[in-house]
């Protein structure tokens, strides 16, 4: 395979059907769609950490609204830690002490 299409970094061709191919693995799509998760974060960021003047008016009932989903965010995670409390506390504790069988006919 002196001259193989394969060295040059083109696509196997009929002259390497049925011959043995080594594939090399690259993990390149996973590099662009990294690459582009990390532009579209970097650009999210800058938007909302320089934004333009929005010359808009907030009415009083907004303050009222906002604090109406803080309360109730912090509702629904005081609930979701009450509801999941066994299993989390089971979790940091580690896996409960093995009770050895005791017979009590001896």
């Amino acid at each position: 395979m002196g001259n193989s299409p394969l060295k040059k970094g083109l696509p196997p061709s009929k002259a390497t059907l049925g011959k043995e191919v080594k594939m090399r693995y690259t993990p390149y799509p996973m590099k662009r769609v990294r690459n582009f998760l990390g532009l579209a974060a970097s650009v999210i960021i800058l938007v909302l950490v320089f934004p333009r003047s929005a010359h808009a008016y907030v009415d009083p009932g907004t303050g009222s609204y906002v604090l109406q989903i803080v309360i109730a965010g912090i509702a629904a995670a005081s609930f979701s830690l009450k509801l999941f409390w066994g299993r989390i506390r089971a979790y940091f504790s580690g896996p409960p002490p093995k009770q050895e069988d005791t017979d009590s006919d001896e």
